[in-house]
This record gives structure tokens, sequence and C-alpha cells, in this order.
């Protein structure tokens, strides 16, 4: 699975401008496109990627009904709909569509960096396996225990998985 990323979806620019200059967001991709359709597609490809879309007033209803869409295909999508203006009643069909956060302007984007940055190192491509989420937090340096790792697989050994075989726990 591919890694989660950010998808700007907005015609003026000035969203993903900030994104970009975020210095939490540094290490996340963030990939801009201007049409809807464009990012169903880039959500088939990255499903648990958060969504950044701008809105105007009078396509609420067009992205209420999208939105409702999308949430139902992609469980690990996160959404945030980005508008200049935008009324109380129309920001709750947002969220009530499907939106995790509705945000008008750029101080309100900036406060949502740790969530998005939450989300992304989350993301089921990003997670860590047993083994190595196991070895960075042991004490000793990473070069140490990769040897060790090495050293193990190398010589073949099978300490413990002998026992393990021998050993009937279904009584």
């Amino acid at each position: 699975m591919r890694s989660a990323r950010i998808i700007v979806c907005e015609k003026t620019g000035r969203w993903a401008a900030s994104l970009r200059c975020m210095p939490q967001l540094a290490s996340v991709p963030i990939l801009e496109i201007r049409m809807l359709s464009e990012c169903a597609a880039r959500l088939r490809e990255n499903p648990a990627s958060v969504l950044v879309i701008e809105t105007f007033g009078d396509k609420v209803t067009d992205l209420c009904r999208w939105l409702v869409e999308q949430t139902g295909r992609f469980d690990d999508m996160r959404s945030v709909i980005v508008a200049s203006s935008l009324d109380r009643p129309a920001e709750a069909v947002l969220r009530t569509a499907g939106a995790h956060h509705v945000v008008g302007n750029v101080v309100e984007l900036n406060r949502l960096a740790h969530w998005i940055v939450r989300h992304v190192a989350q993301s089921p491509s990003n997670r860590a396996s047993v083994r190595q989420w196991t070895w960075a937090r042991l004490p000793w340096p990473t070069g140490r225990s990769r040897d060790a790792d090495h050293a193990i697989q190398s010589s073949g050994s099978t300490a413990g998985t002998e026992w393990d075989q021998k050993q009937d726990f279904s009584k």
C-alpha cells in the first residue's frame, strides 16, 4: 500500500502554499490538484490521505454529495474543508457529510498541522512492523540491533523454535 499524503484540491493555490510553509509538514508529501474528479483518482492511489478541499458558498451541496460518497469508500481518508467565507449552517452540513474539520483561515489550518502529521504517521503504510517498533525502542544503538539480528539470521539458529514445536499447548 502506498503512503499517505496531503491532497489539496483548490482553485486559488493559496491553501497549498500555506501548507508548504508549515515546518511541521515538511516531511509530508503535498499534491496539488484542481478538480474533485482528479481528487477521487488520487484517493484510489493513496486511500489514507488527508484531503484539503476548498469550497465556495454556492458549491457546498455538490461537495457534500461527493464527500459522503468518498467517505463511504475510503475509511482511512481524513478531510479538511477550507473556505474564506462560510456560514455556520453550511459548516454543520459539511461536518455531517463527513468533513473532519472546517477551516476559515490559514491560522486555523496551521493549528491542524499536528493532527495531519499524526494521521499520516499512523496510516497503514507508514506503520512500522512489530520488529521495527521494538528495535527502535531498545536502549542500545540501532546499528548494534541490526548486527545482532543479522548474526542470528546468518547462523541459522532456531533457538526457541525447536522447543516451541515440541510443546503441545492444546491441552
